[in-house]
């Protein structure tokens, strides 16, 4: 998909009708790059979102991790007994 219409459907399907107050995205397509900011960082306070903004992730991380090394696993980088130190 083109950018644009990429960057549109996360303005206009996934930011507007979840109604998170703010939303920040990097895109990746074939050669072209951008980040998508929309909303404020905190309701009502007229700061869209900038590259600088720190962001409250919480629990969710633990998904990424998760994720990252059950594919680290299946591509054989790493056992699932392996130490964390290594």
């Amino acid at each position: 998909l083109p950018l644009q219409e990429i960057s549109d459907y996360v303005q206009h399907v996934v930011f507007e009708q979840s109604g998170t107050p703010a939303l920040m995205l990097g895109i990746i397509s074939g050669d072209e790059k951008a980040v998508l900011s929309c909303g404020e960082t905190k309701l009502k306070n007229g700061q869209r979102p900038t590259l600088s903004t720190v962001w409250p992730i919480g629990s969710v991380s633990k998904v990424f991790t998760t994720d990252m090394l059950a594919k680290m696993v299946n591509s054989g980088t790493v056992k699932l007994n392996t130490p964390v130190n290594e």
